[in-house]
């Protein structure tokens, strides 16, 4: 998969840079996508999501308690923002730290699944982000991506694309 990392800058905060994936030939990011797939139908509970992306990005930080941790591999960073009690929609992200957290797409999650790998839509937005971490995590190491000087904004090569 070809993408592009991009910055929300209407949803960054003072404590925590918000990220999503342009996945290439598209027009829509990965969490526009989620947005206008749920908005509708969902309408409260996007509300809320985008609440406590915009509380966790200017006042909190994105703490491990706003995250269902280990969704995607073990280690991997993968995770699904809490959603409240009686919600219906899981927006799955990548959260890099305390400071920044990159959001990929989701959906309805029917209470009666127990996990995303039962449904089809949630299973391809999980593994999406699995193979984003995989590639992320490969140019940090080979330091083609780092920390900014403010420990928040993600700089280097965020274009990922693998026909170049």
């Amino acid at each position: 998969m070809n993408f592009e990392i991009t910055k929300i800058e209407a949803l960054s905060g003072r404590k925590v840079s918000i990220y999503t994936i342009l996945p290439e030939g598209k027009t829509t990011t990965l969490f526009e996508d989620f947005l206008i797939e749920n908005s509708v139908t969902y309408k409260k509970e996007v509300e809320d999501i985008l609440y406590r992306i915009k509380i966790m990005a200017d006042k909190e930080g994105a703490r491990e308690g706003y995250f269902k941790i280990n969704e995607g591999k073990l280690e991997d960073s993968v995770c699904a923002l809490y959603d409240k009690p009686g919600s219906k929609i899981r927006l799955y992200c990548i959260r890099l730290g305390n400071t920044a957290v990159i959001l990929g797409g989701g959906g309805p999650k029917s209470k009666s699944i127990r996990s995303w790998q039962q449904d089809p839509a949630l299973s391809k937005s999980v593994k999406q982000l699995i193979e984003v971490h995989d590639k992320i995590y490969q140019r940090i190491l080979n330091k083609d991506i780092k920390w900014a000087p403010n420990n928040k904004d993600l700089i280097g090569d965020l274009d990922f694309n693998e026909n170049e």
